[in-house]
């Protein structure tokens, strides 16, 4: 006889954000694996279950670690794609896929020999707009990925049990993080025109999840409010101070000499697509 019993507590975590923050854990757990792998946890056996085996009086010839499929929905979606994520037993390995690009979305194996198990996830999951920006968890549907071990005494006679596994596998979202766009510098040339056009870095840290809706605005505090150097000292032009203003979409802002009446300095405009130009 051959016996699983969930541990209390057990869980396996995989978090699709990129790359180490200090503020989470678990954001670089795909450190060490191959390109394109967004998530990975592996965690022993002995960390998810307890078991007891007895294989009588026969004595024990075996013993085998497996996982099992059953149909029904995942109740997943891959984000990029928008498609439902199917599961399917690919020689042992249950892979979650695109429902109709048969993209790889995550992987579930088990060590045959110990019950280890493994997940390792190429694509991010929907979490849904749910206020919790990085770390809200997603869940497989249970009752659809099962650990089985099965027990072979040494005149093959068999003996089996599983425990529910898909459920224990908690998927961490990712989010934005913070941008710094690229600097622009000008000469101050008297009476010359410049213009200049820079990246606002959004894109690239926008995790693993893509960029979705993006608004960018500006932030003034308040209409009239003079321009300063890095230092806190006013800007001047023609010995007025240079104050800014931001229209009504907080899309753009103006430089002008001494107030809207006076001479436009400069304009700064964010063009939609993680540009900026001045």
């Amino acid at each position: 006889a051959v016996d699983l019993t969930v541990k209390q507590g057990a869980q396996i975590v995989v978090d699709e954000s990129g790359g180490a923050d200090v503020n989470d854990a678990n954001a670089n757990d795909e450190a060490g694996q191959p390109a394109g792998v967004i998530g990975y946890a592996a965690v022993a056996g002995s960390t998810l279950f307890t078991e007891t085996a007895d294989a009588g009086s026969d004595g024990q010839a075996g013993k085998v670690y497996s996982l099992t499929l059953s149909a029904g929905s995942t109740g997943l979606i891959d984000t990029a794609s928008n498609q439902a994520v199917v599961l399917v037993n690919n020689n042992g390995v249950i892979e979650g896929r695109t429902a109709s690009s048969n993209l790889l979305v995550f992987t579930i194996a088990v060590d045959s020999t110990d019950g280890d198990v493994t997940v390792t996830q190429y694509r991010a999951l929907n979490h849904g707009a749910d206020g919790n920006n990085y770390d809200s968890q997603k869940l497989m549907n249970s009752g659809l990925v099962a650990l089985t071990v099965t027990l072979t005494d040494k005149d093959a006679d068999t003996a089996s049990d599983s425990i529910e596994l898909g459920s224990l596998i908690k998927f961490e979202d990712d989010g934005p993080s913070a941008f710094t766009p690229v600097e622009a510098y000008f000469e101050n040339l008297n009476g010359a025109q410049q213009t200049y056009t820079a990246a606002l870095n959004f894109t690239a840290n926008a995790g693993s999840d893509g960029v979705g809706s993006v608004k960018y605005t500006f932030d003034l505090a308040a209409n009239g409010t003079p321009l300063l150097t890095s230092s806190g000292e006013p800007v001047s032009h023609d010995g007025q101070p240079v104050l800014l203003y931001v229209n009504a979409d907080k899309t753009q802002i103006t430089g002008y000499a001494g107030g809207l009446n006076g001479e436009l300095v400069f304009t700064a405009t964010l063009n939609g697509n993680d540009t900026y130009t001045i």
